[in-house]
């Protein structure tokens, strides 16, 4: 048996003409034929195809998609370019910042009125002292953030020894009123046995509005440990006028001699071990060298207080910053040998000569700021005042009602005609507030005229007042004694 000839297949044939040809030349046929039989079949077990030129397009064999196939792949598409549109755009969160919790209560108070409240979720910020539930014993801790930081397991650990903390998925905002303040938060927390401080950080992630004390957003290291980031975010602070002293406050720090005696005592036991700690007892060492120093400065400057009266059980002596900087000198802790002092000095120096050479002024005090108000509703008033005077002739509208101190306070609004080019317009403007000491007609018509000493008396055209006798009797009353003024 002859073993077949090996064939190729997709090469153009080659054959030879007859031999009475002229020339007995070779020939190639421009087209390419394929053999297409069982036999043809290469050792992969696919039948070789024809190739294709650029014009030619591959037969379609396989049957026509069904329409239900066809909308469904759309259905498909248009899902993933929504879904892309959300993953690369983000809604940015909203951080509300106040001073106390009582003010965050009130501003939760009214989101809960809001059409937003159950739509955009939320969350409030504390710290442990106000939001930890787990029972706290003075005699093993210092305080709550002591026993919290002993009890919740650290990263390398799986193992909690606070019962609150193991159950804090308990607490979120499915188990949760859609608004809810800090009192909801932990009474919510006592009822699952869920500690809400750890719950309250959770549910920050993923809220909509946070709800947190002026600190969280001020001081960084705070929010470092809470996780904020308020990059691209929206940030609204409550009564703004107060951040220059809450930002002061977060950058000042107290320390007292206890504090240098009980850093002393734990280095000192650090050092005992100093086998176990050749490589950093060199730095334990020096700074257990700088803290006795401070500890005999605080020693000397206790005959500044030892004489003064006590305020609040406390003794206070301002030092001169001079003389300040000339005892830390002479206990070896000033600037001289201290360089991280020395920098800060140097960045202090640098902002007085700016602020000497160019004043930059921030005008955030809440004097300030009630300055400008001031000022501000002076000027309005003399413009209503002078478009009155153009008017001629007015009326007047007295109201009183006693305000939140049960202080009896008037109210009087001007009614006047405005003319300007060929616009007529009759107008009411309100002219502010004034306390009023007495409840006779004589004694309110001597209001009504001194706080009206700017405007003529006689140009009153009219007068609006309520039912009452006092300024509505017809003998004694205040439109009786204004008709006397100008009948």
């Amino acid at each position: 048996m002859n073993p077949q000839a090996p064939r190729l297949y997709g090469l153009p044939k080659v054959h030879k003409e007859d031999s009475s040809s002229d020339f007995n030349l070779v020939k190639i046929h421009k087209k390419r034929r394929v053999i297409y039989s069982s036999e043809s079949e290469n050792s992969s077990g696919v039948s070789p195809t024809e190739p294709l030129t650029p014009d030619e397009k591959p037969p379609n064999e396989e049957a026509e998609t069904p329409k239900s196939l066809r909308a469904l792949r759309d259905l498909l598409d248009n899902l993933q370019m929504r879904a892309s549109m959300f993953i690369h755009c983000s809604v940015p969160k909203i951080y509300y910042g106040a001073r106390t919790h009582k003010q965050l209560q009130q501003v939760v108070k009214e989101f809960r009125r809001t059409a937003y409240c159950g739509d955009a979720r939320m969350s409030i910020l504390s710290s442990r002292d106000y939001s930890c539930i787990r029972e706290f014993d003075k005699s093993l801790y210092k305080t709550k953030n002591d026993m919290c930081k002993e009890c919740v397991p650290k990263k390398t650990e799986t193992h909690s020894k606070c019962l609150y903390f193991n159950n804090k998925t308990a607490l979120c905002h499915d188990t949760l009123p859609a608004a809810f303040d800090l009192e909801d938060l932990v009474s919510a927390g006592q009822h699952l046995k869920a500690c809400p401080y750890y719950a309250a950080r959770t549910m920050a992630s993923s809220a909509d509005i946070v709800f947190c004390p002026y600190n969280y957003l001020i001081d960084p290291f705070i929010r470092n440990s809470m996780s904020i980031d308020l990059r691209d975010e929206i940030v609204i602070l409550d009564e703004a006028h107060n951040i220059e002293d809450i930002c002061r406050d977060a950058a000042t720090f107290t320390v007292t001699r206890d504090h240098v005696h009980s850093a002393l005592q734990e280095l000192e036991q650090l050092s005992q071990y100093a086998y176990a700690n050749q490589d950093i007892m060199a730095d334990v060492l020096c700074i257990i060298r700088a803290l006795t120093n401070w500890d005999d400065w605080f020693k000397n400057q206790t005959q500044f207080v030892i004489d003064l009266p006590l305020r609040n059980g406390e003794a206070t002596h301002t030092l001169e910053v001079e003389f300040f900087a000339e005892t830390l000198k002479n206990h070896n802790i000033g600037r001289e040998q201290s360089q991280v002092l020395k920098e800060h000095t140097l960045r202090i120096e640098h902002a007085i000569a700016c602020t000497k050479s160019k004043r930059v002024d921030s005008y955030l005090s809440k004097d300030i700021q009630n300055e400008f108000i001031s000022i501000l509703g002076k000027e309005v008033k003399n413009n209503i005042l002078d478009e009155i005077k153009k008017a001629i002739y007015f009326g007047i509208l007295f109201d009183s009602t006693p305000d939140i101190s049960h202080v009896d306070q008037m109210s009087y609004v001007i009614r006047y005609v405005h003319i300007e080019g060929d616009d007529v317009e009759v107008k009411e403007s309100f002219l502010g507030f004034f306390p009023i000491a007495g409840k006779t007609a004589v004694e309110l018509t001597e209001n009504i005229l001194t706080q009206l000493e700017v405007i003529t008396w006689t140009h009153i055209y009219g007068l609006g007042y309520d039912n009452a006798a006092t300024m509505a009797g017809v003998h004694g009353g205040v439109q009786a004694i204004a008709k006397e003024h100008n009948p």
